[in-house]
């Protein structure tokens, strides 16, 4: 019996890509937005590089982990276990 909620693993996965991705657009919009009034210096472009380049390390360790973690659900999980 299927139970009320529950999806299979690749829309679990995809539920969990779609959220990371507007989360990850709002954040990037944010900072295109504290970039029109901040002062233009050469160092801030730098340092917006280097943290850039800090977190996307960050986030692409985190999404395998949990993509490995997410596809070695069993088939059927209520859909807000992308969260877990």
């Amino acid at each position: 019996m299927k139970k009320r909620f529950h999806v299979k693993k690749r829309t679990l996965l995809l539920i969990a890509g779609i959220v990371w991705l507007i989360a990850g657009f709002n954040v990037a919009r944010l900072g295109i937005l504290s970039y029109r009034v901040i002062d233009r210096k050469w160092y801030l472009y730098l340092f917006s590089v280097v943290v850039l380049f800090m977190f996307g390390m960050m986030f692409y360790k985190m999404s395998k982990k949990h993509t490995k973690r997410i596809l070695g659900y069993e088939s059927h999980r209520p859909f807000w276990h992308f969260l877990i």
